[in-house]
């Protein structure tokens, strides 16, 4: 029935007969849980609890007593009884919990016991340090923490000339216990002092004797001592420092210490004595400075001879002795028609050097040579076919004088003959006057060329643009022309380019002024150009174009432009640099005013390259080769030319103007072209298309004439075609089978 009682009653309801009520009382109880950690146990009902827990069970109302036990070194830190500290109430380390009436817990922290410390004040006084722990103590106190039985090591340090006066170790003189400048205080057990006093070292002198002989003087302390000995008292581990002044022209010729010699130990006229230990004596001597001298070797070859001195050198080497510093003059004599070619002082060339025939070398500081050559008086020198003029002997410069130079004159910046090399400088303002063949120069000296030229055509090659004259339009600088303007001439106009360049703008002008035929071949030119051209224009109608490239309606007008090929002559789109061609510009009274291109055409390009003159575009057909020129050719050289009528030459063959090539009619001009004809019996003159089958157009929209007359080849007017062959008619190929 034990579960049914409540707050300790039981009743028992409607008793109807003899009932018994058995009751059986037994203790209550409790839990224990006690708990150790760190380094110490609890001892109870002889069980030891360590760094662990462990739970007991006791009756209510019992008392339980614990006992704790710290390690070695170590101390209960807290006891806490359900977290209530009760540490203060820990008696001979035990703690008893009386009359326990619930679950206890009771822990218990244990902790190490700490050190016992003292105090260690250090004071240094005076010129030193006491060293103690890393740290430096100086005319100070510092004061330390140590621990109970721990020992302590000072270092003493004296400055340099100080001692230690007195240690003292809480006010107990210990200064003799001192070892090495160290002292040790062993097994400190209470607060201690040590004090240390430093004290300046007394003085120990010595004598120093200072003797000084001959010409010059020892200084010492501020003190000059001249051909005297005089004494200083110094201290003793000091050292002294003595200098030596020499009279002018005399040297430092030994110094002795103690009689020991110790001049190659004199530094910067100094000797210094070091720590200084006893009487000591220093002793220097003056002697005069030797003369210093060197060898003068002079060499004279040629035509004359050198002075020096008393002495004359003529084609030989002669050696003279000269003392250091000397100014040493060198007069040269050259013999008559003769003058000096070079000096040179120890292998450098002095030549400008050497004014008014002497050379002076001012100091002498060495061993020396000089050689002086002298050489026939040269007023003038040809060199690589070129004529030069001396203008000066002594700074080797000449210019370009007068000579037959050819196409091209190529002037460098030096030339060399029998081993002298001159300086071009300059040309004669006439060396190339009325010279039409010249058509470059290539100018390499760093000077203004100033020669008058006579061919328009002319290009001037320079280093740089200062040195071309403004009458030179044609000027190529570094390979670039800024502008280059080719002319028609009716002679001195030859075009030649010995070296590549780029021209920045070219143009070319021809007057074209002969009638063109239609149905006929007639008013034709020759053309060739060195440059690729860019563009035509007339000087009145604007661009024009050849008619391979004009289309009806254009706005251009059109012109005849033919080259030849192995099949005749063709139509032409374009005028390439060196390549010969026949050109035409429509003129012809027939024609309405408009397509009328009589007058000023120019040809040019911009930003173009123009080749070396070498490599001509020449061009055949059966047997006949065309040329391009560029230099005048005389009349009685077997080449046909184009019996034209221009600005400046007339047809005198009697023939149709601009319709015949015609053998040794006249002079060949540059820009024009010419043919040969390999054939032993070629004939006197051919036409423009004879035996070429071709076909010439006419401009669009014509105002003349419809022509119906037929044409042969040469231009002659038949009736009718009365064989087979080739005709023209209305300016078309007409073949009659």
């Amino acid at each position: 029935m034990t579960s049914v009682v409540s707050n300790n009653q039981y009743t028992i309801s409607n008793i109807t007969s003899n009932t018994t009520l058995e009751v059986t009382f037994e203790p209550k109880t409790h839990l224990l849980n006690f708990t150790a950690l760190g380094n110490g146990s609890i001892s109870y009902n002889s069980i030891t609890i360590r760094n662990q827990t462990q739970i007991f069970t006791v009756n209510e109302g019992e008392s339980a007593t614990v006992s704790f036990v710290p390690d070695g070194g170590y101390r209960i830190a807290s006891v806490k009884v359900n977290d209530n500290d009760v540490t203060s109430s820990v008696t001979n380390s035990q703690y008893t919990i009386s009359n326990i009436s619930a679950n206890t817990t009771l822990s218990v922290t244990f902790e190490a016991i700490p050190a016992t410390t003292y105090t260690l004040s250090i004071t240094a006084s005076g010129n030193g340090n006491v060293t103690y722990n890393g740290t430096t103590i100086r005319g100070n106190t510092q004061s330390y923490t140590v621990t109970d039985g721990e020992s302590a090591t000072v270092s003493l340090v004296p400055d340099g000339g100080y001692r230690i006066a007195s240690v003292k170790v809480n006010n107990n003189d210990v200064t003799s216990s001192v070892t090495n400048n160290q002292y040790a205080i062993s097994n400190i057990t209470a607060n201690t002092t040590l004090s240390v006093i430093f004290e300046a070292i007394p003085a120990t002198t010595y004598t120093l004797s200072i003797t000084a002989s001959g010409n010059g003087s020892a200084m010492y302390s501020s003190t000059t001592i001249r051909n005297q000995t005089q004494s200083f008292t110094v201290n003793g581990g000091t050292s002294a420092t003595i200098s030596f002044v020499s009279d002018y022209g005399y040297r430092v010729a030994s110094v002795k210490m103690n009689n020991a010699d110790v001049t190659s130990k004199v530094t910067n006229n100094r000797y210094t004595i070091s720590n200084i230990t006893a009487n000591t004596t220093l002793s220097v001597i003056f002697e005069a400075i030797p003369a210093t001298t060197y060898s003068l070797s002079i060499t004279a070859s040629g035509n004359g001879s050198a002075s020096y001195g008393n002495a004359t050198v003529r084609n030989q080497t002669r050696t003279f002795t000269v003392e250091e510093g000397t100014a040493v003059s060198i007069t040269f004599s050259p013999d008559n028609g003769n003058s000096v070619g070079s000096v040179k002082v120890d292998g450098a060339d002095v030549t400008a050097q050497a004014a008014g025939n002497r050379y002076t070398i001012s100091n002498m500081s060495k061993n020396t040579t000089l050689t002086v050559a002298f050489q026939e008086d040269v007023n003038a020198l040809t060199v690589a076919g070129v004529n030069y003029m001396v203008t000066s002997q002594t700074a080797k410069t000449v210019k370009v004088a007068g000579g037959n130079y050819g196409q091209v004159l190529t002037v460098p910046a030096t030339v060399t003959q029998n081993g002298t090399t001159w300086a071009v400088t300059g040309i004669d303002a006439d060396a190339l006057k009325d010279y039409a063949e010249l058509a470059a120069v290539i100018w390499n000296p760093e000077a203004d060329f100033t020669a008058t030229v006579s061919n328009p055509n002319l290009l001037l090659y320079v280093t740089a643009e200062e040195y071309a004259p403004a009458a030179i339009k044609n000027v190529v600088v570094n390979g670039i022309a800024s502008s280059i303007s080719l002319v028609d001439a009716a002679s001195g106009n030859n075009f030649y380019c010995p070296q590549a360049f780029t021209a920045q703008k070219i143009s070319y002008i021809h007057n074209y002024g002969m009638t063109t035929g239609i149905g006929e071949s007639r008013g034709w030119e020759t053309l060739a150009l060195p440059f690729d051209v860019q563009t035509v224009s007339h000087a009145s109608k604007g661009t024009i174009v050849p008619f391979a490239n004009w289309r009806s309606g254009d706005s251009s007008k059109p012109f005849w432009l033919y080259e030849l090929t192995g099949t005749g002559f063709a139509e032409a789109g374009s005028i390439k640099a060196y390549t010969p061609y026949i050109i035409s510009m429509p003129n012809n009274p027939q024609y309405d005013s408009q397509w009328l291109l009589k007058g000023s055409v120019t040809f040019a390009a911009n930003s173009v390259t123009i080749a070396q003159t070498e490599d001509l575009n020449t061009a055949s057909y059966q047997g006949r080769t065309f040329v391009p020129n560029f230099a005048g050719k005389g009349a009685s050289e077997g080449l046909y030319a184009l019996n034209v009528v221009n600005d400046y030459v007339s047809n005198n063959s009697g023939m149709t103007e601009g319709s015949k090539f015609v053998l040794n009619m006249r002079r060949i001009y540059p820009f024009e072209a010419y043919m040969t004809i390999d054939s032993n019996a070629a004939p006197y003159a051919f036409g423009v298309f004879e035996d070429m089958i071709m076909a010439i157009r006419e401009v669009d929209g014509s105002q003349w004439t419809v022509y119906n007359e037929v044409y042969d080849l040469q231009g002659r007017k038949l009736a009718n075609p009365v064989k087979k062959g080739v005709y023209i008619r209305n300016g078309k190929k007409l073949i009659v089978k």
